[in-house]
């Protein structure tokens, strides 16, 4: 009999007990039976596999967790992690371009620390014991405080990084123009702010597929933004600097290579031809959407290609329609689950909590606009739980992309609440597909038993299709999602879906500890949806979620010196994708990892253009080097095993 424990009283929360100790040094020294012997789980499972592993069963799958449930508790910071994570490997991806070239800018001891800083926001304590029951105690603050610290610190440190590796690559390429002056009003704007060089702008793509862009130029800043921050992501309309000519939004067009650049010439405006309008309907090449004026939901989403109308319902809730949930008993989270230290899972999981839910009590919806490349429509609400809110449906010419931009301005509500996106899809019975760390899953079928089907926590996408056509969601900022229907409170044991519904569950505050009672102020919430024939894509879906979640790198008044394009990696097409690029933690270098998402054993090529390689090697995760790979030419073929990842060590 194995048994563990860390302290009898703080239960999982503390340090070890040297009572504990005490506790077994008396009992063996009284010839007590059982004997009880201090151990570690390491040692425990030398034990069960040497003596029991040939007699023990194998159970396979993912292993959700029910504790996931938390990040919505403080959906703004869980949205700025996610982004956060997305520029740190862009981050990683310019260090290993400029490392390649010998140069030495990269800190694998600060990445390490921002990298830490996000995995300690994103586990899953936000405060504890006091958290629900004395949200507005210093002790609870102190802890929001420190937890919160670790997803701004983080963001910070990663668009640092970003910073630091993309101004030395656009040094390498172009030449900078002067830096502004602070302007007092004794100068004019434009001599403050001069701009020789605004005939391109520059455009990085550290992803591994060439990406059409739809970039906006950024604001004019001559260099005045905080250094450790892009002028692209540097908010507009700050007037710290003084005076400055103008900047209106402008759009650039352009595709940007491999792991690569591209200087796009401001000339390059994007076409609005195929970009149409009626009275709440909107229209691109791709799309046709209609916005229903009494509930600001989607009624109406044609795909062109096939003429099928994607826009369902479920319980009376179309695509993109804000939800409000609260529960009405004056238990509130004991209506959920009633805590109980001497139950099996330590309480009772209710199962018939009588949760009310309610949708917008006003809505306007806006003329469409189109303009820079940009089809959208604005709809305004007012609801339960918010002061106002606005969501914003956008369609760009030429792509096959539905975005969908809710901005809330949330009240604080330290009763049991929950705000749900709903995403109902005109489809058949339903096959659900998810992102689960990168690894995709078929929920239900993937997962091991005892793990939640309440809700699934996504990395970057989920599908759901028929055997005709499906619809693949990439919720940006929330990554909870419901499959089938609302779930909350079944406390499943098999994912039963209702139907083809994808529900995000963006806001909560159900659980009785740990997490924070209330969140208020502005909330972002993005979704970008495609459509698809036929099942679910793995490396389709990847793509388009990815491609939607990198954010652009643009940066502004650079000369070309030479090409207006260059590029650091070519990736051969196929299922095997480079998902991590970055320099080497230990030894020489640059390590690359691949994934195959097929069930078959498959061979990639990796081309390096701008620098051919001296060596590389097969390594594994911890970057131990095992067998050398031949150079073949500029490059290298590698084979990946059936739904594998394969780290590679390559030198220059």
């Amino acid at each position: 009999m194995y048994c563990q424990s860390t302290h009898p009283i703080r239960v999982d929360n503390g340090p070890p007990d040297i009572k504990m100790a005490d506790f077994v040094r008396e009992w063996n020294a009284s010839n007590r039976e059982p004997r009880m012997v201090f151990t570690t789980p390491a040692k425990f499972g030398r034990v069960l596999r040497d003596q029991y592993g040939d007699s023990l069963a194998t159970w396979r799958g993912d292993w959700l967790d029910w504790w996931s449930d938390g990040v919505a508790s403080s959906a703004y910071e869980t949205g700025v992690n996610r982004t956060t994570h997305e520029l740190l490997h862009e981050a990683e991806a310019l260090g290993a371009w400029v490392s390649s070239r010998g140069e030495q800018l990269w800190s694998a001891k600060r990445a390490d620390s921002a990298f830490e800083q996000a995995t300690l926001y994103d586990e899953h304590t936000w405060g504890a014991f006091a958290s629900i029951e004395r949200p507005q105690s210093r002790w609870t603050k102190a802890q929001w405080n420190r937890k919160a610290s670790f997803a701004y610190t983080a963001s910070s440190e990663a668009h640092d990084l970003v910073a630091r590796g993309a101004n030395h690559l656009a040094r390498t390429v172009g030449t900078p123009g002067p830096e502004g002056m602070f302007n007092l009003g004794d100068l004019d704007p434009s001599a403050a702010y001069p701009t020789p060089h605004d005939d391109h702008i520059l455009v990085i793509n550290t992803l591994p597929w060439e990406r059409n862009v739809l970039a906006e130029e950024p604001e004019l800043r001559g260099g005045a933004a905080p250094a450790g921050v892009l002028d692209c992501f540097f908010p507009r309309g700050v007037s710290w600097g003084g005076a400055r000519p103008e900047s209106p939004i402008r759009m650039v067009s352009g595709a940007v290579p491999t792991y690569g650049y591209a200087f796009l010439s401001v000339d390059a405006q994007p076409s609005n031809a195929d970009l149409r309008t009626e009275t709440n309907v909107i229209e691109n090449s791709a799309y046709r959407l209609r916005i229903d004026p009494d509930t600001g939901a989607v009624s109406e989403w044609i795909d062109f290609a096939t003429g099928h109308n994607y826009a369902g319902s479920y319980q009376g809730y179309g695509i993109g329609q804000y939800v409000y949930e609260w529960v009405d008993d004056p238990g509130q989270r004991n209506a959920l689950f009633v805590g109980d230290f001497s139950a099996e899972d330590f309480g009772v999981r209710v199962k018939d909590t009588p949760f009310r839910r309610e949708t917008a009590t006003d809505v306007i919806v806006d003329e469409p606009v189109i303009g820079q490349g940009h089809v959208s429509i604005t709809v305004h609400i007012k609801g339960r739980g918010i002061r106002s809110a606005s969501c914003t449906y956008r369609l760009s010419t030429g792509v096959k992309a539905l975005e969908i931009d809710w901005l809330l301005d949330k009240e604080h509500e330290t009763d049991v609440e929950a705000v749900f996106v709903a995403f109902p899809f005109n489809l058949g019975t339903p096959a659900f597909r998810a992102d689960i760390n990168g690894i995709p899953i078929t929920p239900e079928e993937d997962q091991i038993h005892g793990t939640v089907r309440d809700w699934y926590p996504i990395h970057r996408w989920v599908d759901v299709s028929d055997n005709q056509r499906g619809v693949t969601v990439a919720p940006l900022d929330a990554p909870l999602v419901h499959l089938g229907g609302i779930t909350t409170g079944r406390w499943a044991e098999t994912l039963e879906p209702e139907g083809p519904t994808i529900m995000s569950w963006a806001l909560n505050n159900h659980w009785m500890v740990n997490f924070k009672a209330s969140q208020g102020g502005e909330i972002p919430l993005r979704f970008r949806l495609t459509t698809h024939e036929g099942h679910c894509n793995d490396g389709e879906a990847n793509r388009f979620a990815q491609e939607q979640a990198t954010p652009l790198i643009v940066l502004r008044d650079l000369a070309p010196t030479n090409d207006l394009k260059g590029q650091f990696l070519e990736v051969a097409d196929g299922p095997v994708q480079v998902i991590h690029m970055k320099p080497a933690d230990f030894g020489e270098g640059i390590i690359i990892r691949l994934q195959n998402l097929d069930a078959e054993a498959q061979n990639t090529r990796l081309h390096f253009p701008a620098v051919p390689p001296q060596r590389a090697y097969l390594t594994s995760p911890d970057e131990r080097d095992s067998e050398t790979i031949p150079l073949e030419g500029e490059g290298i073929n590698v084979e990946v095993g059936p739904r594998a990842v394969q780290s590679l060590r390559v030198t220059f």
